[in-house]
């Protein structure tokens, strides 16, 4: 089992060994397939992407739940593994008793927004709230995640943050328990994740899970994997304040917390054990 193949050390150990490579699940995690995008030409890079495309042409299983994912392994590296479609770790799995809040509420006043998950600058903090913009004269706070990651891109986001929306700008840089975050996470009204490839599912789901509002860009695999489940989503590039429909953020929550499931991710390790 390949719990992603992010460390190029443990791909050349694996090109050494190409007799095992049938035998071997990659449990694709997201950045580990997405390196593909950050190729050069320079000639270390073209090198590791070599061995990364002789090792997951050859690996005998992919472990994911996007299939798009998948799609895009067999269109960049040739794999040719069979999928097993996974939810992967408990992470991904949702509380069956997790209430489901649709905000705004009547009597709210103030629209409390996430922006992104982390540091990363995959994250595209700036050009979201570039669109954001013209809502800063709104009674809204925008929370942006920045304990882990790229710190000096973190410095870069909140300068510009503050320089646009003041007070109305809230960096996160302190970790938080997980009870605490989950807290947080049931205060916020709309999400707005602006990558461009496959990242931050697992708040993703959960946010859905409580009925809250996400916004995604409509071109990145995962949207494509949670509209196919019947979840409404908004589109980044028609970035409103406007949350879903009531009846809307209720299937949603319906549909993540029948299919995000213990019960789900027990099946189908077994099947993946068993086979």
């Amino acid at each position: 089992m390949l719990h992603g193949l992010f460390n190029i050390k443990l791909v050349l150990i694996l090109a050494l060994c190409p007799w095992v490579l049938p035998k071997c699940h990659w449990i694709i995690w997201g950045w580990d397939l997405y390196q593909y995008t950050e190729a050069s030409n320079r000639c270390w890079s073209r090198i590791k992407e070599a061995l990364r495309q002789f090792v997951i042409r050859r690996v005998g299983h992919l472990v994911t739940y996007i299939e798009g994912d998948v799609e895009l392994a067999r269109q960049w590296y040739g794999a040719k593994g069979i999928h097993h479609q996974c939810i992967m770790y408990l992470s991904n799995v949702v509380d069956p008793g997790m209430p489901v809040e649709v905000n705004p509420i009547p009597s709210k006043t103030k629209l409390n927004i996430l922006l992104g998950n982390s540091a990363d600058p995959s994250n595209n903090h700036i050009e979201a709230l570039e669109l954001l913009r013209p809502h800063k004269d709104k009674d809204i706070i925008i929370y942006v995640p920045l304990s882990y990651g790229d710190q000096d891109h973190a410095a870069k986001v909140i300068a510009q943050g503050k320089a646009w929306f003041g007070d109305k700008f809230v960096p996160l840089t302190d970790f938080m328990p997980f009870d605490q975050y989950l807290e947080f996470l049931k205060s916020l009204d709309i999400a707005i994740f602006n990558h461009r490839r496959q990242q931050a599912m697992g708040n993703t789901i959960t946010l859905l899970a409580m009925g809250k509002t996400v916004f995604m860009r409509s071109d990145v695999s995962h949207w494509r994997f949670l509209n196919s489940l019947g979840i409404k989503l908004r589109d980044v590039a028609d970035l409103t304040l406007e949350p879903v429909e009531v009846n809307e953020a209720q299937e949603n929550a319906r549909i993540v917390q029948s299919y995000f499931s213990k019960t789900t991710l027990i099946k189908q390790l077994s099947d993946i054990f068993e086979e």
